[in-house]
């Protein structure tokens, strides 16, 4: 019954149909691997399987395979041979074997064969350099179930990577925005390209006309853009700041919404960054609250002489707020705003400043909105 040599292996069991030898084949590896075959008899009985491995029925071939896929005290060898021979045999061993490893998996998956990729996706744990090396060769499909993987680890770098890579598919976007791991730069990237894709989606271009819609659009963008600036974690700030600068994104309207929201952190970065400075000396300004340091930093910074003024009077009221222990919403910091800027408008044209009232009514009105909504929400689960 022993096997000696490869072109002689069908007769381990011949004159069996392939079914049976399929059948005797699951029932012999598993007794083996059970403990149920005598000692005695043990390498003999693995030569025999390795002779099954070289059945010309795939079928026999596939059962030796699913019956010793995940198995511990198997030989690598046969693994090996199993894991070489067609999709539907190796699928099983690459899905479930713990004697694959990390380098022939990456080699299986590079190699591009669609059953195979998908078994080394499958695979119980994925490590950080393993789902790396898919990411960079995966497509919108791969990169999803990645994504989707329970126990895959991805590093930051390779999320990164594939919200770049597929950033334009919804079903990426939404899969990246909704783990709990993603990084406020990377967060902040999805958020633009989702603002782009509803901008430019044909039914806001009918219903508001393609300006309207991109106006709609960067103003939704920029919105986001200082509330993930001003949730940030403070290792996640610099990183996500310069990124934002080098992408020409912080512009002064995310500036004066950040300091509207009292996110005075994220706007002592964003003004360091842009001005050159450093952002403890930017800091010590906005605490200092004198006008003309402050329009200096502002100066260098590159905003214009109305974002300037909003932005003076937006620290000077977070920082009394501060001091008298008051919780303000944005419509209240918007209100004590305008209040401070009369005295601006006595003498200043009106009309250069128009841009900044305008800006600070908007802020006011967002605030009402989400106001009303919750008040609404309220309501509802009251009721």
């Amino acid at each position: 019954m022993k096997m000696m040599a490869p072109d002689t292996s069908a007769t381990w069991c011949e004159p069996a149909a392939p079914s049976q030898r399929a059948e005797w084949a699951e029932l012999l590896a598993r007794a083996h691997l059970d403990g149920f075959t005598p000692e005695a008899e043990r390498a003999e009985i693995d030569d025999i399987l390795f002779g099954i491995a070289a059945d010309p029925a795939v079928s026999v071939r596939r059962a030796l395979a699913e019956a010793v896929a995940g198995a511990q005290n198997i030989s690598p060898a046969l693994i090996r041979q199993l894991a070489r021979d067609a999709d539907s045999v190796a699928a099983s061993v690459i899905q479930s074997s713990p004697h694959m490893s990390e380098d022939e998996l990456v080699e299986i998956y590079v190699a591009g064969r669609p059953k195979l990729r998908e078994a080394v996706l499958g695979r119980a744990q994925l490590s950080e350099s393993l789902t790396a090396t898919i990411a960079r060769f995966a497509d919108a499909e791969d990169a999803l179930r990645l994504l989707n993987h329970p126990d895959a680890s991805l590093a930051t770098e390779t999320l990164r990577f594939i919200a770049e890579t597929f950033g334009e598919e919804a079903s990426i976007r939404g899969a990246l925005v909704d783990r709990p791991d993603l990084s406020a730069d990377i967060r902040q990237f999805l958020m633009r390209k989702t603002s782009e894709a509803v901008a430019a989606s044909p039914l806001v271009s009918l219903a508001l006309g393609e300006s309207t819609g991109r106006s709609i659009g960067e103003g939704a963008c920029q919105a986001g853009t200082a509330t993930i600036l001003g949730g940030a974690r403070k290792s996640e700030l610099v990183k996500l700041v310069e990124r934002l600068a080098a992408s020409e994104q912080l512009s002064p309207a995310v500036l004066l919404r950040l300091a509207c929201s009292g996110s005075l952190e994220g706007l002592s970065e964003a003004l360091a960054q842009l001005a050159g400075v450093q952002a403890v000396r930017v800091r010590s300004i906005l605490v200092e609250g004198r006008n003309k340091p402050f329009a200096a930093l502002c100066q260098r910074a590159g905003l214009p002489q109305a974002s300037i003024a909003i932005l003076f009077h937006a620290v000077d009221v977070w920082r009394h707020a501060d001091e008298d222990g008051e919780m303000l919403t944005d419509g209240e910091v918007a209100a004590r705003i305008m209040q401070n800027l009369a005295a601006d408008l006595a003498s200043t044209k009106a009309g250069t400043m128009a841009p900044a009232l305008a800006f600070l009514r908007g802020i006011a009105r967002e605030a009402d909105s989400r106001r009303a909504t919750q008040v609404s929400s309220a309501a509802i689960a009251a009721a």
